[in-house]
Order: structure tokens, then sequence, then C-alpha cells
């Protein structure tokens, strides 16, 4: 036996019947219905939607820790290259650009470790927050991800703006006397 709920025009009206209902399931009720949460400063976020941009700000610093181990791979790459292979091969006006590119780098690289410590938190702090919507102030955490997006873009024209000087300078190092030598040896 289940109940059957219906609205009359004065109020509800409760009537027990040997039917099934074909109304659908309070769990599928509840998937459609939009949920609202307050947060601590007693704005209503739509929490289905909070999570969303949460997971999707969560995979985007994933894929900045993918690029920042990439970028420290490429800068262990270029340190190798430039002061392993080619340090014997530097000299006079080479030798200065080499030492600015070293300085560069050494700025490059400080940078991507203070940008990796930055993202890590962020995405401990996106971790705690999709557990938790209250956990964790969200303004908070949506205005440091975008100053995360903000530096993470000029650290990657900076790290870009790098590698071609490093390749001019490599093309350089490659097209002098020495540098042939050293080439076809």
């Amino acid at each position: 036996m289940t109940l059957v709920t219906s609205l009359t025009g004065t109020g509800t009206e409760i009537a027990r019947k040997n039917t099934t209902m074909t109304a659908p399931s309070t769990l599928e009720t509840l998937k459609r219905r939009t949920r609202k949460t307050m947060s601590r400063n007693g704005v209503a976020l739509l929490e289905h939607a909070s999570e969303n941009n949460w997971r999707a700000f969560y995979a985007l610093t994933e894929h900045w820790k993918s690029d920042l181990t990439y970028v420290d791979n490429e800068l262990n790459f270029f340190r190798k290259l430039m002061f392993d292979y080619f340090a014997r091969q530097i000299y006079g006006s080479l030798l200065e650009q080499t030492r600015r590119l070293s300085t560069q780098e050494t700025k490059i690289e400080k940078r991507r470790v203070a940008l990796e410590e930055r993202i890590l938190d962020q995405n401990a702090a996106l971790a705690r927050l999709m557990e938790n919507p209250f956990a964790y102030n969200a303004q908070a955490c949506k205005d440091e991800q975008e100053a995360l997006e903000n530096d993470f873009v000029e650290f990657m024209k900076d790290f870009r703006q790098f590698k071609q000087n490093l390749f001019a300078v490599t093309t350089e190092i490659l097209k002098s006397e020495k540098g042939k030598t050293f080439a076809f040896h």
C-alpha cells in the first residue's frame, strides 16, 4: 500500500491506494531540482554550478602543474646544453650573451618554483572546497585562481622569450668557427 498525495484548492488530501506510485522517485526529483546552499557570507550559491567550477579550476591547476614539470625538464636540458656541451666554445660576445641567459634562466627557475608552490596550494584549497564548500572562503579561492592564471600566462610568455634568446645564442655558437668544429666531431 502506498500513500498518494494530491493537492486540492483548500489543502492537501492523502488517500491510500493499493497501486504503485507512477511519480518520479524522490532521488530523481532531487537530481532535477536546483539545490541552493548558503555560504558563510549569506550569499546563495548554486551548489552544482559551483562544484563544476571548482572541478574545472582543479583540472586547470593539474594542467598547469604538468606544464611546469615540462618547463623544469626543458630548463634542465638547456642548462646541460649551454654549460656542459657549449661551455668550451663560448668566447667574446657570446660569453656575455651566455651570462645574460644564465641570469634569465635563474630568474625563470625561481619564478617557476614559486608559481608551482602557489599552484600546489591552490590545488589543495580547491580539493578542500569540493569536499566541503563551507570549509574555505570561495571568493578568496576564485580570486587566487584568477591571479594564478594571469601569473601563469605571464610566466609562459617570459619562458618562451627566454627560449628564443637561448636558440639565438645557440645558433650563433654553432655558426662560429669553434662551434663548427664542435658540431662535426
